[in-house]
C-alpha cells in the first residue's frame, strides 16, 4: 500500500510540475487548429511562434526544476492521511521499546498489546485519489480555458487538422519583398445528366496576404469534374483538399501547376502551398438522391378499349427512363380461377429528351389480347436516374380490360384461343377440330376469304407443331392470327387500322423524346397522317359494310356538348405538332401528340360526324330512317307470321286491309325522307327508289290478300332501304371527309383542344386564350440555333465554351 501510495505522489507532483506546460500545449494547438495564424502577417505570425516556444521552454524548465520524487516516509505519511490514523501507526510497527528486556513480562506484555492494538487499526488503509492541487496556483483557471478552446478547435478542423497544424508552424518567410502574385482558376464541370452550367472563377492572391475566401457559397452535384490551375511563382507543388481528401496538383511543362479532381463528397474546398492555405471555397458536394415514381390516377379504359395509364416521376437531376410492371394478383382470384402463367408486362413510359425533374404522362396501352384480360392485376412503376438509382411507386391493384366481342364466330374464335393459352398440350385437338367447323360455315363470318384462310392456316400450324417440342414455337404466331382474326369478324379493318395507328404514334413519340433529326420527325409524322386517315376510311367502310349486311348504325345524341372533329381538325393539329418540333421545342411537340392520342383513344364514331353545321339535321334524318326501316321490318313480320296461318295465304281479310293501309303509311314516309335527303344532298340513291317500288307492291299484294307474295316484298323493300341509306351516307362521306363524334367525359365537358382552346361542334379549332408560338417566335428560334451552330463551328472559341455549346445543341 506503501509503495501504491508513492505513485500516487509521484502523479500528483507531476502534475503540479508540468500543468503551465501542458495549458501552453493545449493553447498552443487550439490557435494551430483555428488556422489563426497563416492569417496574419508573416513577421507576426514568426513572432508569435517564438514566444510561443520560450513560454513552452520555459515551462518545461519549471517542471523540471519544481518536480521532487517522493520518500518512503512521505508516502507512509500519504496512506495515514488517507485513512485518517492519527499517531503514525504506520512508524509503531517498526519501533522498538527503550529498556525492554526478558527479566520484565509485564512491559512485554503491555508492548504486545499496544502492537496488536496498532495493527487492529491498519486493516483499512487506502492511498486515496491522485489530487491537483494547483487551484491556488491557477486562479483564472487557464487549465478549463485550454481544454474548452482545443475541443472547439478539433470540431471546426475536422479532417483538416493535419493541413492546419502544418500551415501555423511554417510561416512564409519572403521578406526580400511582396511574392509574386499566385493566380487560380477554377473551373466545376457538373455532370451532363444534370443540364446544370459550369462554373468559372479566377482569383489572384500574394504571397504576403491573407488566404482568399470565394464569397458565394456553392453546391455541385455528385459527379462534378474539378478543374484547379495555378500560375505564378514557386516551386512547391500546392494541394488541393475537400471533404478529407487531398488532391496534390501535377506540375505543368509551360509553368504552374493542375489538378482533376471527380467530386463525390464533402464540404470546404481549401488550396493550400508549402502549408499556407492560400483560398478556401465553400462549397458543398450534393448527393444525388434516388428518384420517384407515383401513379397520379387510376387506370382507365378508353371508348376503344385500350388502357388508359397515368404516371408520373420526380428526381433532383431529372428522370432518364420509367417503366410500368403489371403482374397478376393471384390473391385476388379465388380458388374458383385458374391462374394463367405468364410473365409480367414490361412498359416502357414515355420521357422528353431533355429528362425532366418532374413529369406527369398518359400512356395508351392495348392489352386486350394479354391472356390476364378481365383479370386482377397489380400495377407498379418504376424510375431510373442518369445514375441508375431506380424508385418504385407504391402498389395499385385493378382489373384489366377485357375486350367484349358481340359477334358469335368472333367470340367463338377467342374461346378457342382461351383454351390455347391455357393449356396448349391438352387442347390443341380439340381447337383445331373447332377451327376447322367454324371455317366450314363461311356464311356465318360473311364468306370472307381472308378469315377462312386464317382458320385453315390456324389449324393446320397447330396439326404440324402437335408435339410438345414444336408447339411452343407455333403457340404465339396462332395466338395472334386467332385474335387477328377476331378482330376481323368484329370490327372489319377497323381494328387492324387502328394497331397501325398506335403504333405510329408510338414511333412518333419515341423520335421525340430521343432527339431525332428534323426529317425523321417530318417522316413519322407523315406517316401518323396516313395512319389517321386509313383508320377513319377503315371506320367509314365498316358502317357502310354494317349498314349493307342490315345492321343499323348507332345513333350518337349531337348536341350543344359533343364535340366533333373531322380530318381537316386532325390534320391542323399535326401541322401545329411539325411546327413545334421545327422550333425545337420538342417537349411541348410531344405533350401535344399525348393529347392528340388522348383524343383518340376517346372518339366514338358517328356517320353523321363530319357534316359540318347540317350534322343536326343529318342526324335526324338517319334516325327517321332507321325508324322507318325498323317499323317496315315489323309490319313484316305481322304479315309473315298471318301467312302462315291455314287459309290466309291468298284471301283478303280485315287485317290485311289494315296492314295494306299501314304499308302504304310507310310509303308516303318514305317518300317524304327521300325528299329531305334530295334537298340536302342534291341526289336520291337507286335503292330508295327500288324500295318505294316495292313497298307498292307489297300494298297492292296485301289488297289482294297474298301474304306471302307481300311478305316477300316487303323485304326487298327493307333491303333497297338498308341499301340506299348506305348510298346516301357514303356520298355525305365522301363529300366532307370522314368525322367521329366524341361526347364529354364523365366529371367535366371536353370543350378545349390539346392547347386549351375553345373547341366549337363544327369548323376549326379555336385559337383564343392561350398562347401559341406566332410566326415570329418561330422564326426567332430558328435564328438562335443557327446562331449556337454558327459559334460551335468557331473552332478558335475557348474549349469550355465549345463544351457548353456541344451540350447545349444536343438538347434540342
Amino acid at each position: 500500500m506503501v509503495a501504491r501510495a508513492r505513485w500516487v505522489l509521484r502523479l500528483e507532483r507531476a502534475w503540479r510540475a508540468l500543468w503551465p506546460l501542458a495549458t501552453g500545449l493545449g493553447l498552443a494547438l487550439a490557435v494551430a487548429l483555428l488556422d489563426v495564424l497563416p492569417l496574419l502577417p508573416p513577421w507576426l505570425h514568426l513572432a508569435i511562434l517564438v514566444l510561443a516556444g520560450s513560454g513552452l521552454l520555459a515551462a518545461l524548465r519549471h517542471a523540471w526544476r519544481s518536480y521532487r520524487s517522493p520518500s518512503w516516509a512521505d508516502a507512509e505519511r500519504r496512506v495515514e492521511e488517507a485513512s485518517h490514523l492519527a499517531h503514525r501507526p504506520l512508524a509503531t510497527l517498526v519501533d522498538v521499546p527503550a529498556g525492554l528486556g526478558p527479566e520484565d513480562p509485564a512491559t512485554a506484555a503491555l508492548w504486545r498489546a499496544h502492537m496488536a492494538r496498532t495493527i487492529a487499526r491498519l486493516r483499512a488503509l487506502s492511498t486515496g485519489w491522485p489530487r491537483g492541487g494547483v487551484g491556488d496556483e491557477d486562479r483564472v483557471a487557464l487549465r478549463g480555458l485550454a481544454v474548452l478552446a482545443l475541443g472547439v478547435a478539433v470540431v471546426i478542423a475536422e479532417a483538416d487538422w493535419r493541413e492546419r497544424l502544418v500551415a501555423a508552424v511554417t510561416p512564409d518567410l519572403a521578406f526580400g519583398g511582396p511574392a509574386t502574385p499566385t493566380q487560380i482558376d477554377l473551373f466545376v464541370d457538373p455532370p451532363d445528366y444534370t443540364g446544370d452550367p459550369p462554373v468559372f472563377l479566377t482569383l489572384t492572391v500574394g504571397g504576403g496576404e491573407a488566404a482568399t475566401a470565394m464569397p458565394e457559397p456553392l453546391s455541385v452535384p455528385e459527379g462534378s469534374l474539378l478543374t484547379v490551375r495555378l500560375a505564378g511563382a514557386g516551386d512547391t507543388p500546392p494541394l488541393v483538399a475537400l471533404g478529407g481528401r487531398d488532391w496534390p496538383m501535377d506540375p505543368l511543362d509551360g509553368g504552374g501547376f493542375e489538378v482533376v479532381a471527380e467530386l463525390d463528397t464533402g464540404s470546404g474546398l481549401a488550396i493550400s502551398r508549402g502549408g499556407r492555405t492560400l483560398a478556401t471555397w465553400d462549397l458543398e458536394v450534393v448527393d444525388d438522391t434516388p428518384p420517384s415514381a407515383r401513379i397520379p390516377q387510376m387506370p382507365a379504359t378508353t371508348e376503344r378499349g385500350a388502357l388508359r395509364l397515368s404516371y408520373g416521376g420526380e428526381d433532383d437531376f431529372g428522370l432518364e427512363a420509367m417503366q410500368a410492371r403489371v403482374s397478376l394478383d393471384r390473391g385476388a382470384l379465388g380458388h374458383a380461377i385458374d391462374p394463367i402463367d405468364a410473365p409480367p408486362v414490361e412498359l416502357d413510359l414515355a420521357l422528353p429528351d431533355r429528362a425532366p425533374a418532374s413529369y406527369d404522362g398518359v400512356a395508351f396501352v392495348d392489352l386486350t389480347p394479354h391472356p390476364w384480360a378481365g383479370l386482377p392485376v397489380v400495377l407498379e412503376l418504376t424510375a431510373t436516374d442518369a445514375l441508375g438509382q431506380i424508385g418504385t411507386s407504391e402498389s395499385l391493384r385493378f382489373v384489366l380490360p377485357e375486350r367484349e366481342f358481340t359477334h358469335p364466330v368472333a367470340r367463338a374464335i377467342v374461346e378457342q384461343r382461351r383454351h390455347l393459352v391455357r393449356d396448349p398440350v391438352a387442347s390443341w385437338q380439340s381447337v383445331v377440330a373447332a377451327l376447322e367447323e367454324i371455317s366450314l360455315q363461311p356464311d356465318q363470318f360473311y364468306g370472307d376469304p381472308v378469315v377462312f384462310l386464317a382458320l385453315r392456316t390456324a389449324g393446320q400450324r397447330l396439326r404440324l407443331s402437335g408435339r410438345a417440342e414444336y408447339l411452343a414455337n407455333a403457340l404465339e404466331p396462332v395466338q395472334r392470327l386467332l385474335w387477328d382474326t377476331a378482330l376481323r369478324i368484329e370490327d372489319g379493318d377497323l381494328s387492324l387500322a387502328e394497331r397501325a395507328l398506335r403504333e405510329a404514334q408510338e414511333a412518333l413519340r419515341e423520335a421525340l423524346a430521343n432527339g431525332a433529326s428534323d426529317e425523321e420527325i417530318a417522316r413519322l409524322t407523315e406517316e401518323l397522317r396516313q395512319a389517321m386517315q386509313r383508320y377513319l376510311a377503315a371506320a367509314q367502310q365498316q358502317i357502310l359494310e354494317r349498314m349493307a349486311r342490315g345492321e343499323l348504325p348507332e345513333s350518337l345524341p349531337f348536341d350543344e356538348t359533343t364535340q366533333v372533329l373531322d380530318s381537316e381538325a386532325l390534320n391542323e393539329l399535326l401541322d401545329q405538332l411539325r411546327t413545334l418540333s421545327d422550333a425545337g421545342a420538342r417537349d411541348e411537340a410531344m405533350a401535344l401528340l399525348d393529347q392528340l392520342q388522348a383524343m383518340m383513344e376517346g372518339l366514338r364514331l358517328s356517320p353523321m360526324a363530319g357534316q359540318g353545321g347540317n350534322s343536326g339535321p343529318a342526324q335526324e334524318l338517319l334516325q327517321n330512317f332507321q325508324d322507318l326501316i325498323a317499323g317496315q321490318q315489323a309490319l313484316q313480320q305481322e304479315v309473315f307470321d298471318a301467312s302462315q296461318q291455314p287459309g290466309q295465304q291468298t284471301r283478303p281479310s280485315a287485317s290485311a286491309t289494315s296492314q295494306a293501309a299501314a304499308q302504304e303509311g310507310l310509303r308516303r314516309e318514305l317518300g317524304e325522307l327521300m325528299r329531305e335527303l334530295g334537298e340536302m344532298t342534291g341526289n336520291i340513291p337507286q335503292g330508295l327508289g327500288d324500295a318505294e317500288l316495292a313497298m307498292r307492291r307489297a300494298t297492292g299484294e296485301l289488297l289482294q290478300g297474298d301474304l306471302s307474295d307481300a311478305s316477300d316484298a316487303q323485304g326487298r323493300a327493307v333491303e333497297q332501304m338498308m341499301r340506299g341509306l348506305g348510298e346516301a351516307l357514303a356520298d355525305m362521306m365522301s363529300g366532307t371527309g370522314m368525322g367521329a363524334g366524341m361526347q364529354a367525359m364523365p366529371g367535366g365537358t371536353m370543350r378545349t383542344d390539346p392547347f386549351g382552346r375553345p373547341l366549337g361542334n363544327t369548323g376549326p379549332i379555336g385559337t383564343e386564350g392561350v398562347e401559341l408560338p406566332s410566326g415570329m417566335d418561330t422564326q426567332r428560334a430558328r435564328e438562335i440555333l443557327q446562331e449556337l451552330r454558327h459559334r460551335l463551328g468557331q473552332r478558335s472559341r475557348p474549349r469550355l465554351e465549345l463544351d457548353y455549346l456541344e451540350r447545349l445543341l444536343e438538347r434540342f
